[in-house]
């Protein structure tokens, strides 16, 4: 998967928790998305090995 440095350096040493494969799966096929400033896209789905929480 392309990422950002920003990703890759903040962003997933802050949260550990979370798998490449989630990320993935919520990128493909989101429950909702908006667009933020700078030109960045929110993306959100359900993660049930998470407990269903959201990413």
């Amino acid at each position: 998967m392309k990422s950002t440095r920003y990703f890759r350096e903040f962003a997933s040493q802050k949260h550990p928790e979370v798998l490449p494969e989630w990320i993935e799966r919520v990128l493909a096929n989101p429950i909702k998305q908006e667009m933020q400033p700078h030109n960045r896209i929110a993306f959100w789905g359900n993660i049930e090995e998470a407990e269903g929480r959201v990413l």
